[in-house]
């Protein structure tokens, strides 16, 4: 009822992603946005975040920043503080993570928030951010890759080709779009194994056949070893790697 009184003026700022949904409070400002990033369990590893004033005209004053999730109590954020961002102006916070071992593997999410005031009026923009956390970084599933690549072609050209182990390589390549780098390892070992198995065995019964016609011409009874060998190459010839691998290097012993 006073004529001199003035009410004053505040606003709480509400960020949410997706569309739709009821009105918005006078002055409030949202901001929403989506980024994915590629972190290795156990290393330290830094990601960068960029607010901006959107306003071409007024500052933002006394700022501060936190990060909220899961694995936040393992986030060193910097600056905390801001004494103001001009008109137009982009601050960067750096998130510092030093992730544990026993940080689960996959994603986790953060939201970053800045708040503050633009005049007299609150002001908070948040942004939230998706952490891929691997155990391995993608250079290194890049060279199990290219590893798998090169002993697929190994054995191909050595006419021992397999489907299973080409099935495998075709797995890792439409994995490593998914940044499903612990698959990719998986079948590199599965890979590397079965084909040293497959290229070791044909080498060493290439071996001993020279062997046996040896033995054969000095008049040597071989016929115990000949079906041995011929086990093995069967073993070779079905695929079954470990096992021919097996047998011919009991057979060379």
């Amino acid at each position: 009822l006073d004529g001199d009184y003035t009410a004053p003026s505040t606003a709480t700022t509400t960020t949410s992603s997706g569309a739709g949904g009821g009105g918005a409070a006078s002055n409030a400002v949202a901001v929403a946005t989506s980024a994915d990033f590629q972190l290795i369990r156990g290393e330290q590893n830094e990601v960068k975040i960029i607010f901006k004033n959107k306003d071409e005209n007024e500052s933002l004053n006394d700022l501060t920043f936190a990060v909220t999730g899961k694995i936040a109590r393992y986030i060193d954020i910097n600056p905390k503080q801001l004494s103001s961002l001009g008109p137009g102006q982009q601050a960067s916070i750096i998130l510092r993570i030093t992730s544990p071992t026993y940080i689960e593997l996959g994603k986790q999410e953060l939201i970053i928030t800045m708040s503050g005031k633009k005049g007299a009026i609150e002001y908070t923009d948040s942004k939230k951010i998706t952490l891929e956390i691997h155990e391995m970084s993608k250079e290194k599933a890049q060279q199990l890759l290219a590893s798998s690549r090169e002993l697929i072609n190994k054995l191909n050209n050595a006419n021992l080709s397999y489907a299973y182990l080409s099935e495998l390589l075709n797995q890792s390549e439409a994995e490593i779009l998914k940044f499903n780098f612990e698959k990719i390892r998986e079948n590199s070992d599965i890979i590397e194994t079965q084909v040293k198995n497959a290229l070791d065995s044909k080498k060493i019964i290439s071996e001993l056949d020279s062997l046996i016609i040896s033995a054969s011409e000095k008049g040597i009874d071989v016929s115990g070893s000949v079906r041995l060998i011929r086990q093995a190459k069967l073993s070779l010839e079905r695929r079954e790697f470990e096992q021919a691998y097996k047998r011919a290097k009991e057979l060379s012993s």
